[in-house]
C-alpha cells in the first residue's frame, strides 16, 4: 500500500485519537493521503508506525493545531479588514480607522442599535488614568449620563483637557 511513497507527515484527526491522517509523496511529488483507524489490528496503521512513532504523531498534531488555529485567525483577520469591520491602526495613510471614526461620530446615532457600542465606549473611558483621578464628581455624573457617542466623547475631552490643564498650571512646591 505504502510502496513506491515516501513518508511526508501524520497527526490525529479526531480527541480520542482514533485516527490517523498520513500524507505522502509519490515518484511524481504528488501528495498522496490515507485515513487510518489507530488500532493495533489495522494493517495500514502498524506499516505507518514503521515511518512514525506514536509520541511523533503526537507532536505533529500539536503542531497541525497551532498551524490551523494562526491560519484561520489571519483568514479571519483578513476579512474583517475587507469588509471594514476592524482597521489598521499601524496602516498610516492606508488605515480606514478615519473613515470609521467619522462615519462613528456623524453618520447618525441610533440608540438602540449602537446601545451597546456606547456602553463598551464609556467602559474604556473609565479605565482611563486622567477619568480615575479625576476627583470632579459631577462631570463624571454627567459623562456616565451621556447618552450618545459625541456626548461621550465631548464629556470625556472635557474632563481631559481640565485634568491636564491643572497637570499644566500646578508647580511642585518651592520650599528651600
Amino acid at each position: 500500500m505504502h510502496e513506491g511513497l515516501t513518508y511526508i507527515n501524520a497527526y490525529f484527526t479526531d480527541d480520542k485519537r482514533s485516527s490517523v491522517r498520513s500524507y505522502w509523496s509519490d515518484q511524481r511529488d504528488d501528495l498522496v493521503e490515507f485515513n487510518t483507524e489507530c488500532s493495533e489490528s489495522d494493517p495500514q496503521y502498524l506499516k505507518l508506525l514503521e515511518f512514525v512513532s506514536v509520541d511523533e504523531i503526537h507532536e505533529n498534531t500539536w503542531q497541525y493545531i497551532k498551524d490551523s488555529q494562526e491560519s484561520f485567525k489571519e483568514e479571519i483577520i483578513k476579512i474583517a479588514r475587507e469588509n471594514g469591520w476592524i482597521y489598521d491602526m499601524d496602516g498610516g495613510a492606508n488605515s480606514d480607522l478615519h473613515k470609521a471614526l467619522v462615519k462613528m461620530l456623524f453618520g447618525g446615532y441610533e440608540k438602540e442599535k449602537q446601545r451597546e457600542l456606547l456602553f463598551f465606549l464609556k467602559l474604556e473611558i473609565f479605565e482611563q488614568d486622567f477619568i480615575k483621578k479625576c476627583n470632579d464628581k459631577e462631570i463624571k455624573k454627567d459623562l456616565r449620563r451621556a447618552d450618545d457617542i459625541v456626548t461621550t466623547l465631548k464629556k470625556a475631552i472635557d474632563i481631559y483637557e481640565m485634568m491636564n490643564v491643572k497637570a499644566w498650571t500646578s508647580t511642585p512646591d518651592d520650599t528651600d
